[in-house]
């Protein structure tokens, strides 16, 4: 039976080390923008929960048009160089919303382009980053890869177990909804948060083990267009939703979909039944043994 030294010493692979250090990075620093992009436009002179949703949806709506660009061109190109240059465009475009906020008088307009070349670098990267993986991870490791977030859970039906988890992504909106004390929100954004990482870590390994190397970012840009494509409308709603009938009312609102999404989901069989296939331990590179002298 493995351990976490076992797991651990795939930190010895440097090609791996350096893709989880820049995705460390990477993820901290797009954790800070949503919330900072929030205040910033808020911030505006007349901004208004619209204009907010305005700007979000300019982003969300490049992200779904180009996904399934981004595939084509992450199995077409080295996954590496994709990657890089994603996350220069998405760095370049939120560098010039940061300038204009700072300024504190950026149109509508110029905000909403700088956010949509935000959204154009995320569906270049995303597909490339599922790609990526096993082009540096041995097939046998992709799992060891996994448990170093999901805490070793290793479910005879990921997919089931994946959906499972991400019901519990409903308590945030469902406490603030609720004018739950600040404390209990915290707790359940990081409950949802470790969920979203085991969901994440589930659904991935999945794809990367049923779809083969080639053809993979693009099977994942199909994947994030279903996951992604009504968000936009979402985003455009949620603003004057706010603001027509209460955030109150809307945050339970926004609860009652997601739970009612995830729970039409398990209806599919797919979802209920899949189980992974045999890990491969992929051909034997061993020499063979020196044929033997006789005398």
């Amino acid at each position: 039976m493995h351990d976490y030294r076992d797991d651990l010493t795939l930190l010895r692979d440097r090609r791996f080390a350096l893709l989880l250090a820049a995705r460390t990075v990477s993820m901290l620093a797009s954790s800070f923008a949503p919330v900072a992009l929030a205040f910033g436009v808020l911030d505006l002179p007349g901004a208004t929960p619209s204009t907010l949703s305005t700007v979000l949806a300019a982003e969300a709506v490049p992200l779904v048009v180009f996904m399934l660009a981004g595939g084509v061109i992450a199995d077409r190109y080295p996954r590496h160089r994709v990657l890089m240059t994603g996350e220069l465009f998405s760095a370049a475009a939120f560098s010039l919303l940061a300038t204009m906020l700072l300024r504190g008088g950026a149109p509508v307009w110029a905000l909403c382009g700088a956010a949509a070349l935000s959204g154009i670098a995320m569906a270049v990267v995303w597909p490339a980053l599922t790609g990526i993986i096993p082009d540096v991870v041995a097939p046998t490791r992709l799992q060891i890869v996994g448990v170093l977030v999901a805490v070793r859970l290793r479910p005879r039906r990921p997919i089931l177990v994946a959906t499972l988890f991400t019901f519990p992504a409903t308590l945030p909106y469902l406490l603030l909804g609720a004018s739950a004390p600040l404390w209990s929100v915290v707790l359940a954004a990081f409950a949802m948060g470790v969920c979203f990482d085991i969901f994440g870590v589930l659904w991935q390994t999945s794809l990367q083990r049923e779809v083969p190397p080639e053809a993979l970012s693009r099977v994942s840009s199909y994947d994030a267009l279903g996951s992604l494509m009504l968000g936009p409308i979402g985003l455009l709603i949620a603003g004057p939703a706010a603001v027509a009938f209460g955030a109150h009312p809307a945050l339970l609102g926004c609860a009652a979909i997601m739970t009612l999404t995830t729970a039409l989901a398990l209806l599919s069989r797919g979802v209920r039944d899949m189980r992974p296939r045999p890990e491969s331990p992929g051909p034997d590179t061993t020499p063979p043994a020196p044929a033997e002298v006789i005398a």
